[in-house]
């Protein structure tokens, strides 16, 4: 059998307006019953926050929620045996106690009493980059303008879902999956009933990383002549520049947009921002050739300038300046393609070799090859035959 026992004496305290959070300027009511039919009752209204009235026969008070900003907080005075002032939130109890006797009720439950203070925090980022992208790092920094020295405690949520903690800083690494709306706002750590209103909402849009684009004044150069490479990120600011060449040497003295360089090789760049450093995506790469003025000559090894059929013939392909170091390429228009080499001998020449020879040299660097002009060409002699 359940049996139910009605408290008589229990002390029951309500608030109006019913909400807990209020705003400076408004009032509240806290009234406190007793149950039973008697009415010699006198009633203490007191919180953890410091206030302790003593006994009065009025069972409800009111106190207007005023800011301790600027002043020193009251802690509560009575007006009247009917009003409180009130500076600061709690948690209220009342208590009653019989107007002949030292009999008291039991205490009431808590009501608390929260305040939202008239300070808007603000949400700063760092870095304070018009655009996010993705995996980026950001901080979110909830700054109490106009909170002067207060020692504050902070809170954030992501579209009503708490994040925990109460650090003034969030850090966060942007990401597709990096959605909602952030929002903080400051408790006093001195009172814990008194708050800040909610932030305006931080929404991070967060982008695919970014490509770096190369580009050149020319791709051809001279001996002791400059190329200018242009580095550019299309999207946002703040950008420095990152060289390189060939085997990912990075030119640590550099970091503008604009870069001249004076060697041949591959060439790539990409972006970078923030602290630790954010990369872009690298470039495509752009081949930087150095074109050498040594002249290609073709020369025809034979003591007469007509020769016959089964006769030894030889060309022969010479780059003024050196002899060591070269590769050759030959083209004619024959249907016999001579091999890659400085000679092209024939042994016995035949109708099939009549045409048309050009040579140019190829000196090696590296994995880059400079190609040179021709300066000459000879063309084979119709061959005669000698019965």
């Amino acid at each position: 059998m359940l049996s139910l026992c009605m408290c008589w004496f229990c002390a029951v305290l309500t608030a109006d307006p019913r909400w807990s959070t209020l705003f400076i300027g408004e009032v509240v009511t806290l009234t406190c019953d007793v149950g039973g039919e008697d009415s010699d009752w006198e009633y203490r209204f007191y919180n953890d926050n410091g206030l302790d009235l003593p006994y009065y026969s009025v069972h409800y008070y009111k106190f207007p929620i005023t800011s301790t900003d600027g002043g020193n907080p009251d802690t509560g005075t009575v007006l009247n045996n009917t009003h409180i002032q009130a500076s600061k939130g709690g948690g209220y109890r009342c208590i009653g106690q019989r107007e002949t006797s030292d009999y008291q009720s039991y205490i009431s439950d808590e009501v608390a009493i929260l305040i939202t203070l008239t300070i808007k925090p603000v949400i700063t980022t760092q870095p304070n980059w018009s655009e996010i992208f993705e995996d980026e790092k950001i901080t979110l920094t909830c700054e109490v303008q106009g909170g002067g020295a207060t020692d504050w405690l902070y809170e954030w949520r992501n579209s009503q879902s708490s994040l925990g903690g109460y650090e003034r800083s969030l850090q966060l690494t942007a990401s597709q999956f990096l959605t909602g709306r952030y929002t903080c706002r400051a408790t006093r750590s001195d009172d814990i009933y008194s708050s800040t209103s909610w932030s305006e909402a931080f929404k991070p849009s967060v982008l695919p990383r970014p490509e770096a684009e190369l580009s050149s004044s020319k791709y051809n150069m001279s001996d002791g002549s400059r190329v200018t490479l242009t580095c550019s990120v299309k999207q946002s600011h703040g950008w420095k520049y990152f060289w390189y060449r060939d085997k990912n040497q990075h030119d640590t003295n550099v970091y503008s947009r604009q870069y001249e360089v004076s060697q041949e090789g591959l060439y790539r760049c990409r972006g970078g921002r923030g602290d630790p450093i954010y990369y872009t995506q690298y470039s495509d790469m752009i081949t930087i050739t150095k074109i050498i003025p040594n002249k290609a000559t073709l020369t025809l090894q034979h003591d007469r300038p007509q020769f016959y059929q089964g006769e030894t013939v030889a060309l022969r392909c010479d780059v003024e300046g050196g002899n060591t170091g070269w590769e050759y390429e030959w083209e004619t228009s024959s249907p016999v393609k001579p091999a890659n080499a400085k000679e092209f001998r024939v042994e016995s020449v035949s109708s099939r070799h009549q045409g048309e020879y050009r040579c140019k040299g190829k000196m090696m660097s590296g994995q880059q090859r400079s190609s040179i002009s021709i300066s000459h060409s000879e063309s084979c002699q119709s061959p005669t035959l000698h019965l």
